[in-house]
């Protein structure tokens, strides 16, 4: 072949080699652009799908797990450290009250268990060595006392992530569907992160040793009011990884779960959950935290729940002086529509039904509680009385609502010749421990007081004349502040409460504490009066518009008879001066007197006594 044919096919092979190699180069090129362009975007995508995470740094959040437990007599005051923590730091600190160790499991019937997996868990891996303890981020275990402290260096450092959560709960499933959102605003610390997830519970009423150290959280009833308690994390025990945690990084993460009825017997209810999130380096320390906001669904237009339904009285117990009561109660609006009104009645002993209504300061929203009393509650019955309330209408509708069954329970009458109440004790080991109080709870006032003694009481015995007043009610209160009463594991104590011949209290293992509350009566020795009281019969009792007095009288005498009402004020003369022997029925108009309680006393000159009835309408 000629050469030069051979050299230009030569050549056109080289030129469409390098043809080739061009084209191939660019497209290469292109698709390295392609790819360079599409991780651009989607980097910028990334930042764009944030929808409510803040992007903009800031200082971290503070989650405080506190490790506590219901007979831990130390832990109310660091559940009233917790709670001041947060009240100095709103919408930056929030507390996790977790529940495990060795004061945690309930020995007694009145005792709730609260323990969850995960807090069994992480109780486990700390290092705890006492309770009440608790880790502030995660940097380290640390006593009640210096949680402040830390929470304010913790506030003050940078935080390379911001996090935010929206949670919504369906009131007809108990079905929860939640979306956190998490933006590195710098470099994270590792390379993955863990997202940690606690549903939390508040307002938990049950048992709590040493209560009094935070009474804030002491319920009228006497019980403890338990705040922000794990309940469950959706997380797991470690948390859910995140990856990448470089600057920009962007996660969006769901999370749904049911919410059960109830947690060891404990009822979950729907509005006093609340949930946070929290983020911890590969170190296991808290970077930040948050409170997740919360929205509630339903389809019923106009529904209610009872919550619960407890004693409205003083902190001091649930027993109510002069007959007359009142019921707390807590319903929870699981209905599409705003309640502005509650309609319904309530039975006393499987009496006649009583009408009551409330109209809410505000229209109550889908979700909230609504608290109200049942107020002038007539007791007819020293001690028990059963009380069914039942709620028929809301914002004038015909609603079907379950029925709640309430004790409530009547003072004491007590009548006595005597001026005062004999009070003995006699303190075990730690009288340190001890204090009481006598109060007349007709005007409020404390008539003596004692406590908490010195060492030098221990086993010592002291005796204290109360006085008291005709016609009021009083209330005895002992307390220990170990909950263990002063008898017997820690020295032998004793404990007489008497008046005349009627003994008030006389058990020395109260526990945390021992009430007893009693109408005083005064009379001086045996007279027609006592005759007649002896002999009376009161009815009807509940009485409406009459009721009618029967007594007999062996001899004549000059007998006075009254109405008065529980605090001893005179309502109504019924007859004054000689009255026949014989006997006697007379009739008294009550179509004035209030629902409440009443006495029908008779006095012989300086000599008197009683019998009690009520008026319901």
């Amino acid at each position: 072949m000629n050469k030069h044919k051979i050299f230009h096919i030569l050549a056109a092979q080289q030129s469409i080699s390098l043809y080739l190699f061009t084209y191939y180069l660019s497209l290469l090129f292109m698709k390295l652009t392609s790819l360079f362009m599409a991780l651009a975007m989607g980097a910028t995508a990334a930042v764009q799908a944030q929808t409510f995470v803040s992007t903009t740094p800031a200082n971290r959040n503070v989650v405080l797990e506190e490790f506590t437990g219901i007979r831990c007599v130390y832990c109310p005051d660091g559940h009233r450290i917790a709670a001041d923590i947060m009240a100095n730091n709103p919408g930056r600190a929030w507390a996790v009250n977790i529940h495990a160790g060795s004061f945690a499991p309930p020995q007694a019937a009145n005792q709730s268990d609260y323990r969850t997996a995960v807090g069994n868990v992480l109780d486990s891996y700390f290092p705890i060595s006492g309770y009440p303890t608790g880790t502030v981020n995660r940097g380290g275990m640390s006593n009640r006392g210096q949680w402040a402290s830390q929470t304010t260096t913790r506030l003050a450092q940078a935080s390379p992530v911001n996090v935010a959560a929206r949670c919504t709960i369906d009131l007809d499933t108990r079905q929860l569907t939640m979306t956190v959102e998490s933006y590195y605003t710098g470099a994270g610390v590792g390379t993955a992160n863990r997202l940690n997830v606690f549903l939390l519970q508040n307002n938990v009423e049950g048992y709590q040793l040493g209560a009094s150290a935070n009474s804030a959280q002491v319920l009228p009833n006497g019980n403890y009011n338990h705040m922000h308690m794990l309940r469950h994390s959706l997380t797991g025990n470690w948390g859910t990884s995140l990856s990448p945690v470089t600057s920009g990084s962007f996660h969006s993460t769901q999370y749904t779960y049911t919410i059960p009825a109830s947690y060891t017997n404990v009822p979950a209810i729907l509005t006093d959950l609340e949930v946070i999130a929290f983020i911890n380096a590969d170190t296991f320390v808290t970077q930040t935290a948050t409170k997740a906001t919360m929205t509630y669904l339903t389809t019923v237009p106009l529904r209610v729940v009872a919550i619960g339904a407890g004693i409205s009285t003083s902190a001091s117990g649930n027993t109510f002086c002069g007959g007359d009561g009142s019921s707390s109660i807590s319903v929870l609006n699981t209905g599409a529509n705003a309640i502005t009104s509650i309609a319904g009645t309530y039975t006393v002993n499987g009496g006649t039904a009583v009408p009551f209504t409330h109209t809410p300061a505000a229209a109550a929203a889908t979700g909230s509680t609504i608290n109200f009393d049942v107020n002038n509650i007539a007791l007819p019955n020293v001690g028990a009385n059963n009380v069914v309330v039942t709620i028929n209408s809301l914002n004038g509708s015909a609603v079907t609502v379950s029925p709640m069954n309430i004790t409530l329970n009547a003072a004491s009458s007590v009548t006595a010749a005597e001026d005062s109440v004999r009070f003995s004790i006699t303190f075990d080991n730690y009288a340190s421990e001890t204090t009481w109080s006598f109060v007349n709870e007709s005007t409020g006032a404390t008539v003596a007081s004692g406590g908490p003694y010195v060492a030098a009481d221990n086993a010592t015995t002291r005796v204290f004349m109360l006085p008291i007043v005709d016609g009021n009610c009083y209330k005895m209160e002992l307390r220990d502040a170990a909950g263990d009463g002063i008898c017997c594991a820690y020295g032998v104590g004793a404990l007489s409460v008497s008046l005349g011949t009627t003994t008030l209290l006389s058990n020395p293992s109260y526990g945390a504490g021992a009430i007893s509350k009693f109408n005083y009566s005064r009379v001086v020795g045996i007279s027609q009066a006592q005759e007649a009281a002896d002999n009376i019969r009161l009815y009807p009792n509940p009485a409406t518009d009459n009721l009618s007095i029967e007594f007999n009288l062996a001899n004549a005498a000059d007998l006075n008879i009254e109405i008065t009402n529980a605090l001893g004020q005179v309502v109504s003369k019924v007859s004054n001066g000689n009255t026949a022997a014989g006997f006697h029925n007379l009739q008294v108009s009550t179509a004035n007197l209030a629902s409440g309680t009443y006495f029908v006393r008779f006095l012989d000159g300086n000599k008197a006594t009683a019998q009690r009835f009520t008026v319901i309408r």
